[in-house]
């Protein structure tokens, strides 16, 4: 049953929850969904199962990901691309279980999805967020050029009228739209 005098002395609250597993039997715990996978920004539950009810939740990287534990409740948040192990505890028989999580790149973001210029005007828009791979095409060429340059759209208006400039993250396909007019 692991360390119950954890800190070598016997409390009411030990006794008790000892007691109970003699009588009753220890309810194993699980976790439900075993392993995550999620976009960056974005959050999660995991439920936890059976134990005792006191729980501990640490991750071992919170710039992956961050946890937190409401009753039997685990909200994760995806702070940044990459893997972490997310580590619940069943406090009374230090029993573990690990949750491994993945964290995706995550939605392209755009600093702006509308853009006024002038003919001959240049302008930019900032990609905030993807993957870091990524192309732009202009829907109407005779209205607004588009080009990149690292994770920066160029636009620039050439005649009147309004065209869409469309950004695509490149590995994961999803894309953002930049609504410009001239």
């Amino acid at each position: 049953l692991g360390d119950i005098d954890r800190d070598n002395e016997l409390g009411i609250t030990d006794v008790m929850l000892l007691v109970d597993i003699i009588l009753n039997g220890y309810a194993p715990f699980s976790v439900e969904p075993t392993s995550v996978n999620m976009p960056a920004g974005e959050s999660a539950n995991v439920c936890i199962f059976g134990g005792y009810e006191e729980y501990e939740v640490v991750s071992t990287n919170t710039d992956i990901v961050e946890a937190s534990l409401t009753g039997n409740v685990i909200t994760l948040i995806a702070v940044a691309a990459g893997e972490a192990t997310v580590t619940v505890k069943d406090v009374l028989t230090l029993r573990t279980i690990d949750i491994p999580v993945n964290v995706s790149n995550g939605a392209i973001k755009l600093s702006a999805n509308e853009l006024s210029l002038a003919a001959g005007e240049e302008g930019t828009v900032d990609i905030t967020s993807g993957s870091g791979n990524y192309s732009v095409q202009s829907s109407d060429m005779s209205v607004a050029y588009a080009f990149l340059d690292g994770s920066t759209v160029y636009i620039t208006g050439v005649g009147g009228g309004t065209a869409t400039v469309t950004v695509t993250d490149t590995e994961s396909g999803l894309t953002q739209t930049i609504d410009v007019s001239v």
